[in-house]
């Protein structure tokens, strides 16, 4: 039996195809562009650097949301790349890399090196409280990192000596 269909009409299957391959693209440029990026930040270049990760924070694509809401793990991964990055390319900044660091612990909690160099530079910026809180978490994710430990027990006897 023959069917007859406009050349414009396409079925919903069709369109699914199209949106997955414009987000594989759309993802491929990105991880491009992250690599670019990081060459930049190798090289020293860090306003580059710095532009090009805010450029790829502020895509399309870590932007977008699938249908239920959420995001995808590569997207997260990718926005966790940059945000932990940036906080590197600030390291002489301690406000403005804590910041990115804090950014990047609501997309994973799992990194211990990230909750680390939260508390110290919590400990370079005289928030003791959030040192802890930093360090012990750190020790949540890795209960042998000895980094997380001993700048721990330094910031307890320092609020000990402080009290």
């Amino acid at each position: 039996m023959l069917r007859w269909a406009a050349l414009t009409d396409s079925s919903d299957d069709e369109l699914d195809d199209g949106v997955e391959e414009a987000e594989e693209l759309q993802e491929a440029h990105s991880y491009q562009h992250y690599q670019r990026v990081l060459d930049c930040q190798r090289a020293g270049e860090t306003e580059k650097a710095v532009q090009g990760y805010r450029k790829l924070l502020t895509s399309a694509y870590l932007s977008a949301s699938s249908k239920d809401g959420t995001q995808s793990q590569t997207r997260t991964r990718l926005k966790y790349l940059c945000l932990k990055n940036l906080a590197t390319v600030y390291a002489g900044s301690p406000g403005k890399s804590l910041k990115y660091y804090l950014q990047a612990t609501e997309l994973d909690k799992t990194d211990v090196m990230v909750w680390y160099h939260i508390g110290v530079l919590a400990v370079q910026i005289s928030n003791m409280a959030l040192a802890r809180y930093a360090f012990e978490s750190g020790l949540e994710c890795s209960s042998s990192n000895w980094l997380c430990l001993e700048k721990l027990l330094g910031v307890c006897v320092l609020c000990v000596v402080c009290v």
